[in-house]
């Protein structure tokens, strides 16, 4: 597939594909797995991926131009390695984690509720790991205080 216009894709395997210099304008991808996939050069204008899984997708020299991720698992993507000029996106209710977006022009970039979440989890695990509660001597978590109330409340 090197071009698809006005097209929904449903619960289709692209994991580990070669899908360089591929062209998406105003189309839909449904539960769709793009792990590992190879989207190098790609052009995606005006399109929806919900429920799709991007994890350690190779993005460089992509264009993101108007493109939403609705529930989709977004984990080690370099974005920052897309077109800069065009790169507008917005992300809701999104696991993302461990993305690189140095360099990029955010402006026309959203991120809605799902994405604070995940990433206060995983700062409260940075912190329970290299932090000890000082006046007892315990590992965060174990104290009782306020932030460990919190923490244990988001990492059920």
């Amino acid at each position: 597939m090197s071009h698809a216009e006005g097209k929904t894709i449903t619960s289709e395997d692209f994991s580990k594909k070669c899908l360089d210099k591929c062209s998406f304008a105003e189309c839909a991808f449904n539960g769709c797995n793009f792990s590992e996939a190879f989207l190098r050069n790609a052009k995606f204008s005006s399109v929806t991926f919900t429920n799709c899984n991007f994890s350690l997708a190779n993005l460089e020299g992509g264009r993101l131009q108007d493109v939403q991720f609705l529930d989709c698992k977004v984990v080690g993507v370099d974005f920052s390695k897309c077109e800069k000029p065009f790169f507008s996106v917005s992300f809701k209710n999104c696991v993302l984690q461990y993305c690189n977006f140095s360099d990029l022009n955010m402006k026309n970039a959203s991120f809605k509720p799902g994405w604070l979440l995940i990433l206060l989890q995983e700062l409260i695990r940075q912190v329970r790991y290299k932090l000890k509660d000082e006046a007892k001597g315990l590992p965060l978590g174990e104290s009782g205080s306020a932030v460990d109330c919190l923490s244990n409340q988001l990492l059920k």
